[in-house]
């Protein structure tokens, strides 16, 4: 997560984020806004929320840093009443990057001490896992994508029930791991 500074150093920030090709840091805006829409479906935000009330409480944005995403490759997450982007999220190899326009301090927002600051916080640590079911159904397919630590699990994975055993194998392409389960050889049940 990028959040910057107060006192930002413009130059060094700017050569960050082209450098990671993700939005850059332009002007400050010292209008007084506030959070206008979530896009709540977004993985990030799906699931956190079973219902938005038509008059949300959302966090106050007392002077923020404009965040440049033309031309990039982003999600916006919160955008200001003004259409203006309050937290973004960019892809970075097979990770993201999320950033906030404006630091976690009071003079700023009241983002850091608003109900939604810990639940997307807690979401962006799970991120990882958003891409990973946590179960499959056999017969729809064999091969999953798998979280990068499998490829040490090889050998050391299997599909138990009470009346069989399967080790699946781990295959890797280039960084991303995959699973082969095998299911043309399991018959149905729990594992």
């Amino acid at each position: 997560m990028l959040i910057p500074s107060k006192e930002q150093n413009t130059a060094q920030l700017d050569n960050f984020t082209k450098s990671l090709s993700i939005p850059g840091y332009g002007t400050l805006i010292t209008q007084k806004t506030k959070v206008g829409r979530l896009d709540i479906n977004n993985p990030l935000l799906s699931k956190v929320f079973t219902k938005i009330p038509d008059n949300p409480n959302y966090p106050v944005v007392e002077k923020y840093y404009r965040l440049n995403t033309d031309g990039k490759a982003q999600y916006s997450l919160l955008l200001m009443e003004n259409e203006d982007v309050f937290l973004s999220e960019s892809k970075l190899g097979t990770g993201h990057v999320f950033q906030l326009a404006c630091p976690l301090e009071p003079s700023w927002s009241n983002f850091q001490n608003h109900g939604l600051f810990v639940p997307i916080l807690l979401k962006m640590t799970m991120n990882r896992s958003i891409d990973f079911p946590l179960a499959n159904t056999i017969g729809n397919q064999n091969i999953f994508k798998a979280v990068p630590e499998s490829r040490s699990m090889q050998g050391a994975l299997s599909l138990k029930s009470t009346t069989s055993e399967w080790m699946p194998v781990v295959n890797s392409v280039g960084s991303t791991s995959f699973i082969d389960a095998g299911f043309d050889q399991l018959t149905a049940g729990k594992y």
